[in-house]
């Protein structure tokens, strides 16, 4: 018998990872949004609140990322 197998481990995710994550996820949900309003003939209420959020939340992370960046480039 072989030894079991554990996950590789991933490097760790910088803020502007995240950032990135967050932004692609509003966009997603945008997508599907707009998807089910033209389909649908209604806008997914979830869809109207979680967009704008993920956006915002990503769009903040990023700032915040690129903010603390160049904090460390002046010094």
């Amino acid at each position: 018998m072989s030894a079991p197998s554990t996950p590789a481990e991933s490097p760790p995710s910088t803020p502007d990872q995240e950032a990135n994550e967050l932004l692609l996820g509003g966009l997603g949900v945008l997508a599907i949004g707009a998807i089910g309003a033209i389909a649908g003939g209604a806008a997914c209420p979830l869809c109207v609140v979680a967009t704008p959020a993920l956006l915002g939340a990503g769009a903040y992370k990023k700032w915040k990322a690129r903010k603390a960046q160049a904090t460390e480039d002046d010094r």
